[in-house]
């Protein structure tokens, strides 16, 4: 096993774009930390994370029935479920009432509210269960029906409930991207607080669940729990977070599921043919002490890379090299990645991991193969700036207004004072309202000025108040957004 085969491995096994539109994930790299197997349990309603922690990548994987039987090895709970989507990207107009009409099911003269359009929605998921062919046709049909007729819809969920407890099947109804259902945050948290009180109606039958995807800043401070029993539902709240363990478990599950690597007859290895295939971290794992199951047709992790931080430094080790530079004054390559690619608030997501890993095997390959590990230092530096991009580019998709305050920033060194940062808005005019007038949620706390659109800033983990007041940025997005720090990694060259 050399450098270079095992570089060819990490270019190889991790994706060369991170997809940002959903889709079926492949089993091969589906990693399940604890905390996610929480969120993916049946009885949890409540799934609460950041912009790139994986909702949506776990309501795809839910929505996949392949996907969803190699993950009811790990969460029993969601074995023999039947799925539906009451929202989220790419569902029907039969199953979900896109945004404009969402808005004009709830507008004022309607007399109609989202409790009543969840309602119908979940009416509809209630007849596809029950096969007998769901309400079809014009929204305000079915939702005026379902508010007009309130026995009848009891009647069918009592129905559905029944059916599969006879079949000893669960019903599960999932809902993702609420913050495409209006571009109004009072709206938003009355879509948000409606819907959870229709999931918690669910609640007492025993084979309907529901699950609500909500991004961190559509919850925490909301005005949406202040409904009976809310606490009953809040309790099954899962966060998804990923620590560095997770990571770098994430990282080894895509590496010992990469496509094998043809080799030639001079490896050492080799012994019953010119040439042969081989899955160089195999080997690797295998070298520490830790193998793994080489002839599953989706390898996993063993457990003890998962839980053990010193095997893990070990394997990475193996990778990255010990340190960061020439000896430990520039830090452990194990802890440096994760803290670079970490926000304020010290989350970190398994895109911009993934990103940084296989930007900076791509960068050794063509700038360091000569190196006796298979990432070099400076190479992992340039990939954290890649990721740096990646993860700006993904929190602009989400919140669009993000490039229009921090396009003026560009250039400026942090820390700085928070007058500074002013004195560059005010100049560039970009708290202006008509700025934000789009499809997409504005800045929650616009209105209240400078000091609101920081608060923002700091609860998306952009902005760190420092303890004398200055405002200092982490690299994840200091870098792709073009801000300088002595001493730090420095933005790229075209930016």
């Amino acid at each position: 096993m050399t450098a270079a085969l095992l570089r060819q491995a990490l270019i190889a096994g991790l994706p060369e774009v991170q997809s940002q539109d959903g889709g079926s994930p492949d089993p091969a790299h589906v990693y399940v930390p604890s905390a996610h197997a929480k969120a993916l349990a049946l009885d949890c309603s409540l799934v609460i994370g950041a912009r790139g922690v994986g909702k949506t990548f776990w309501w795809e994987a839910l929505r996949n029935g392949s996907v969803r039987n190699h993950l009811a090895g790990k969460v029993q709970s969601i074995a023999n479920i039947d799925v539906g989507t009451g929202f989220g990207i790419g569902v029907s107009i039969d199953h979900a009432p896109d945004r404009d009409t969402f808005a004009r099911l709830i507008a004022p003269d309607t007399g109609l509210s989202p409790y009543n359009v969840w309602r119908a929605v979940c009416a509809r998921w209630i007849g596809r269960l029950l096969d007998q062919g769901a309400p079809q046709g014009d929204w305000m049909d079915t939702v005026r029906s379902v508010a007009d007729n309130p026995e009848t819809y009891a009647r069918r969920l009592e129905r559905a409930d029944d059916l599969l407890g006879r079949q000893s099947r669960q019903g599960l109804l999932m809902f993702d991207a609420l913050d495409r259902a209006s571009n109004d945050w009072r709206t938003t948290d009355q879509i948000v607080r409606d819907l959870l009180r229709v999931v918690l109606d669910l609640r007492p039958y025993r084979h309907l669940h529901a699950k609500v995807f909500l991004r961190d800043d559509q919850f925490e401070g909301r005005g949406i729990k202040d409904f009976t029993d809310a606490s009953k539902l809040l309790a099954t709240r899962a966060d998804l977070t990923w620590g560095s363990r997770d990571l770098h478990g994430l990282l080894w599950q895509y590496l010992i599921n990469a496509p094998a690597t043809k080799v030639g007859p001079s490896w050492r290895y080799l012994i019953d043919g010119p040439a042969a295939e081989v899955v160089p971290v195999l080997d690797l794992l295998r070298d520490i002490g830790c193998p793994a199951d080489s002839n599953a047709p989706v390898r996993e992790v063993p457990r003890r890379l998962r839980t053990d931080e010193d095997l893990q430094k070990t394997a990475f080790a193996r990778l990255a090299g010990q340190y960061m530079g020439r000896d430990r004054r520039r830090g452990n390559t194990y802890t440096w990645v994760v803290s670079h690619l970490s926000d304020s608030r010290g989350r970190a997501s398994p895109r911009s991991f993934l990103a940084a890993i296989r930007h900076a095997a791509v960068h050794s390959e063509e700038t360091y193969q000569g190196h006796d590990s298979p990432l070099h230092y400076e190479a992992i530096k340039s990939g954290v700036r890649a990721a740096s991009q990646i993860r700006v580019d993904e929190m602009a998709e989400d919140y669009p207004w993000i490039r229009h305050l921090m396009g003026p920033l560009k250039g400026m060194s942090v820390p700085c004072t928070f007058d500074d940062i002013v004195g560059r808005w005010t100049a560039a005019q970009v708290l202006d309202k008509d700025h934000y007038q789009g499809d997409r949620l504005p800045p929650e706390h616009l209105d209240q000025g400078p000091e609101g659109v920081r608060d923002d800033l700091e609860k998306l983990g952009l902005f760190q108040r420092m303890r004398d007041g200055r405002i200092n940025m982490p690299d994840l997005y200091r870098v792709g957004f073009g801000l300088g720090r002595k001493g730090g990694v420095k933005p790229a060259a075209r930016e």
